[in-house]
């Protein structure tokens, strides 16, 4: 997918590219965007048009997968090129490495292809003119400001003038700048080496611009104080700026020249850490998606990693209740403010201030025994849920051991159901068999209508009816008043649905939402997206995420507008919260 950032910050997605193999693009002095489909051997121009969707046409090359190709110079179409890539815009033509043939070539607008210097015949790194000059491992051009080229070719820099003369320079080029991005200045070439980007000077000097190679996060402070997260791309402007593709912050980050400054330029990045505060100035951090509504509208949110309730009040003031809290399953609170975890296979009371105690369950043995509370045992609670009555059901997953590395089986042992545990103390198993034991995996499916391999979240509609979050299995489900077997809600066949259900909320009247993630298998971008059941049954309806489009990151603002990886839903009145990128946000259907 190819998107244009403009200078005031604006973002637009243009068209998906041909193939996988982007190596290289660069712009013509009309803003026109030219990429090279590497392992395709060809050259692409994209076609922007006003009021459709916008196309990329064959500018040179036959597409045809590597090692097909050849080294022929001619126009468009007639010209031939193996693994091209980098291209560089020198105001009139367009330099690139032809990779497979070991040689740097040009491409006019027109897309008519001639060779500048190397060839397949010289494997040798020669200096020379044209012909005559060899690479041995071509995989970097950036141009310098002079207008010569400044040529990586395995470890040696090579300097060729536009007219093909290729001379060796002193010194090496490190490791980390032949497997990534480059980018030239006036005297200068820029790299990125993992976290980090480093200046490679011509007279030989090295010197880290921003950030730490082995320190990845984020932080805008200047010089090494910077932290960035999967660097990708790197740019140097005009006026002498770095601008970056910080891919794991989802942000794009630029760097003046004269200040070393870090600037989230596009994107929100998902900021870590545990910070009290209100709106904007609190931080999360390591949230498992669970949360819990009390009746005032506060929010509680559960971090796995410090083992504390984060409660967020409907003003948006965060706070940080408990340490120790029972943080290995899922999260509710009771009409009196008590709220309950999961710890060792037991469901966990902790009162308002702080004192816990054992509310159902044995710590460490594993069972299905149903009766008096501290009787039962349960094989791994997840889901948690209160009804109006007082009545907290529990989503009791299997407990689950592989049968070994190449048996691609599991040793399914008890859960599987959904429990009930009364106001009086008293455990049943509302839905599900249990007390089974199976291998589930290759070739054992098996009937799964009735199961719960995974029921991570529960919630409970003001008639009593439970619905169910099955991660593993995939699906959402809702089991009548009286308990028994589920009926299957989501994914429905054919309405357009499919895809990993991350999260559900369910509204006192039945209305069901939930959110789905489907990634392209490439780029790593997602398509996520919020769907809505009405209470009365039908086919879901989107009501938040871009349905057609991948992309990363989420765009605030009017619905259905963009969203990330959900972790987390609940419901609130009109308000639907979503956790995502360390964040709560709020939804609400126009």
């Amino acid at each position: 997918m190819v998107g244009k950032v403009t200078a005031a910050g604006d973002v637009r997605y243009l068209a998906q590219f041909p193939y996988i193999s982007m190596s290289g693009m660069a712009v013509d002095a009309q803003g026109t965007l030219y990429a090279a489909a590497g392992g395709m051997g060809a050259i692409y121009r994209l076609v922007e048009r006003t009021g459709e969707a916008s196309v990329f046409e064959l500018v040179a090359g036959l597409p045809q997968p590597f090692p097909n190709g050849g080294f022929v110079d001619g126009d468009g179409a007639t010209a031939r090129m193996k693994l091209p890539g980098r291209l560089v815009y020198d105001g009139q033509d367009f330099y690139f490495i032809d990779a497979g043939n070991l040689a740097v070539r040009k491409m006019a607008p027109d897309g008519r292809v001639t060779s500048v210097a190397g060839g397949p015949t010289n494997t040798a790194s020669v200096d020379g003119t044209g012909a005559a000059a060899g690479f041995s491992a071509l995989h970097g051009l950036v141009r310098l400001a002079g207008g010569d080229f400044l040529v990586l070719d395995g470890d040696r820099w090579r300097r060729m003038t536009p007219q093909g003369q290729v001379t060796t320079l002193p010194g090496t080029v490190p490791e980390y700048a032949r497997r990534a991005t480059v980018a030239a200045g006036a005297d200068a070439v820029y790299a990125l080496r993992e976290a980090s980007v480093v200046r490679l000077g011509l007279d030989g000097s090295v010197r880290t611009v921003a950030g730490v190679w082995d320190a990845a996060g984020y932080d805008e402070n200047p010089g090494t104080g910077a932290r960035f997260n999967t660097l990708t791309g790197l740019a140097v402007l005009a006026n002498g700026d770095l601008v970056l593709a910080d891919t794991g912050n989802a942000v794009i980050r630029r760097i003046t020249a004269g200040e070393g400054a870090h600037v989230a330029v596009i994107g929100r990045a998902p900021r870590n850490g545990r910070a009290d505060g209100t709106g904007a100035a609190a931080r999360f951090d390591q949230l498992n998606g669970s949360m819990a509504l009390d009746a005032a509208g506060n929010l509680y949110l559960l971090d796995v990693q410090r083992e504390n309730v984060r409660k967020v009040t409907p003003q948006g003031i965060v706070s940080t209740l408990f340490s120790g809290f029972p943080s290995q399953g899922g999260l509710a609170i009771d009409a009196a403010g008590n709220l309950y975890g999961v710890r060792n296979r037991a469901i966990v009371r902790v009162a308002p201030d702080g004192s816990q105690s054992i509310f159902a369950g044995q710590p460490g043995v594993l069972g299905f025994a149903d009766g008096p509370a501290l009787e039962a045992t349960f094989a791994r609670p997840q889901g948690l849920a209160f009804d109006l009555q007082g009545n907290l059901f529990v989503g009791d997953a299997p407990d689950i051991t592989s049968t070994g590395w190449f048996a691609h089986t599991s040793s399914y042992k008890y859960g599987n159901t959904i429990r009930k545990i009364t106001p009086a103390g008293v455990v049943s198993t509302f839905s599900g068999a249990r007390g089974r034991e199976f291998i589930f995996g290759a070739g054992t499916p098996g009937d799964l209508s009735a199961d719960y391999h995974a029921p991570s979240v529960l919630a409970v509609d003001a008639t009593g009816r439970v619905h169910v979050l099955d991660t593993r299995l995939g699906n959402v489900r809702r089991i009548g008043p009286e308990g028994g077997a589920p009926t299957l809600l989501a994914p429905v066949a054919g309405a357009g649905t499919t895809g990993a259900l991350t999260a559900m909320a369910v509204r006192p009247n039945g209305e069901v939402f939930f959110t789905l993630t489907n990634s392209d298998g490439v780029t790593g971008f997602s398509r996520v997206t919020l769907f809505k059941l009405d209470a009365a049954g039908g086919a879901p309806r989107l009501v938040a995420g871009q349905a057609q489009a991948f992309r990363h990151g989420v765009r605030l603002g009017a619905l259905p507008g963009a969203l990330n990886f959900v972790q987390g839903l609940m419901a609130s009145g009109d308000v639907i919260y979503a956790l995502s990128e360390n964040s709560v946000l709020t939804l609400r259907e126009g």
